[in-house]
């Protein structure tokens, strides 16, 4: 909870969240708890896929592997999708990010493992130490995931399936008045959680409407691709956390 000092950080200010309507509740709230306004706009959509023959047998067989690898709240909630009630047992269980970790914790999955950092890059570093050669993994992701992870636990000697259950789309549903909020720029601060939130933001509305504006990321992909197509990014936390988020941006806010 913000105390009543900090809310004044952020009076004034317009914040452009993008993520989708679902997830862009807990920064929209936090944010207007320090005085800010708040443009909601999601640039993606999250729908679920139909899983191949293959990755169904996969997912049906889960029990199968000898650890489970839960990148995102997402991931978590297809996959729950698609097992029909049954529960964990006695796979190891590792998770990005203690969202991702609650929402695994909410079905019954207890968790292993946890990097101190959330984000693919600092999961590989952190599990390098452990004895992958022959070990079964199963990688329940969207369309938009990076392999990395995967092919590095292969150059360890693991096994692993990666199964696609849901896909990532821009959102071509975006109310009007929201959308001309972002066209005339009236935000100081855009933030992005996402590679694909970026990559879709600039495909709805172009990235000059963001000349001259904070961009905020969260995650090293994130950042990657903001700056590869040419965009400013002045807040990145060191965790890829809400709170650290809302810190950072804090911070910010006292430097200009």
């Amino acid at each position: 909870m913000s105390s009543k000092g900090e809310s004044l950080f952020l009076s004034g200010r317009t914040f452009l969240v993008t993520r989708t309507e679902e997830q862009s509740g807990e920064i929209a709230s936090r944010l207007r708890l320090l005085g800010a306004n708040v443009i909601v706009v999601p640039t993606i959509k999250i729908l679920p896929r139909v899983p191949t023959e293959f990755e169904r047998n996969c997912i049906l067989n889960y029990q199968n592997y000898n650890v489970l690898i839960f990148t995102s709240v997402n991931a978590v909630k297809y996959f729950i999708a698609n097992i029909s009630g049954k529960k964990r047992l006695g796979q190891m269980v590792i998770s990005i990010g203690r969202r991702t970790s609650a929402a695994l914790n909410e079905f019954g999955f207890a968790v292993d493992f946890m990097p101190d950092r959330y984000d693919s890059d600092s999961l590989i570093k952190s599990i390098e130490k452990f004895d992958w050669k022959g070990k079964r993994v199963l990688i329940p992701e969207g369309s938009m995931s990076r392999h990395e992870l995967a092919i590095a636990l292969r150059s360890f000697g693991a096994q692993v399936d990666e199964v696609v259950l849901y896909e990532t789309v821009p959102n071509d549903m975006i109310d009007d008045t929201m959308r001309k909020k972002v066209i005339n720029g009236e935000f100081d601060t855009a933030i992005f959680f996402s590679p694909s939130q970026v990559s879709n933001f600039v495909l709805l509305f172009g990235g000059e409407v963001l000349k001259g504006k904070n961009v905020a990321v969260i995650g090293e992909a994130t950042a990657k691709l903001a700056k590869e197509i040419g965009l400013s990014v002045t807040i990145q936390p060191r965790n890829s956390t809400i709170d650290d988020l809302v810190e950072s941006v804090i911070e910010a806010s006292k430097k200009v």
